[in-house]
């Protein structure tokens, strides 16, 4: 803040600079850092890899669950492979019953572009992959495409 006017009737100015952008910039940038350490950390082991980098994008998601899901597209049908959850959540990882996929969830995987749902209740193509866990109420997919 700065005064602006020397007499009784003086007035403030306030400067205010928003650093929102820049500091999320930062913060992604000090993720992918830890996140590569953790890689190295566990090259040779793809299960502590798996693990370290759910653990990780759980925690910079500030998520209750982070999964990896294998979606075959020709039997329209998904299954969690590995999960990493909060610790008061009840388990519904690797083990977890296949799940049918309605076709729009999966055109919208197939593209190979990340989705992003805020509320699984306004995006209808959003519930055939959340069927099995009632209680989510909004994710992030990131499909990995294999051959693609």
């Amino acid at each position: 803040a700065y005064p602006l006017g020397l007499t009784q009737g003086a007035r403030v100015a306030v400067f205010l600079r928003e650093v929102t952008d820049r500091k999320r910039a930062d913060q992604d940038a000090a993720f992918l850092l830890y996140l590569a350490d953790q890689m190295r950390l566990c090259a040779g082991d793809p299960d502590a890899l798996v693990t370290a980098a759910l653990r990780s994008l759980r925690a910079h998601l500030g998520t209750d669950r982070a999964r990896l899901t294998e979606v075959d597209v020709e039997a329209r049908r998904s299954r969690v492979i590995h999960e990493v959850a909060a610790g008061n959540l009840p388990p519904g990882g690797p083990g977890q019953s296949i799940q049918p996929i309605d076709s729009p969830a999966l055109q919208r995987l197939a593209s190979g572009r990340a989705w992003v749902v805020e509320d699984v209740g306004r995006e209808p193509a959003a519930g055939a992959l959340v069927r099995a866990h009632s209680d989510t109420r909004a994710f992030v997919v990131a499909p990995l495409l294999r051959g693609g």
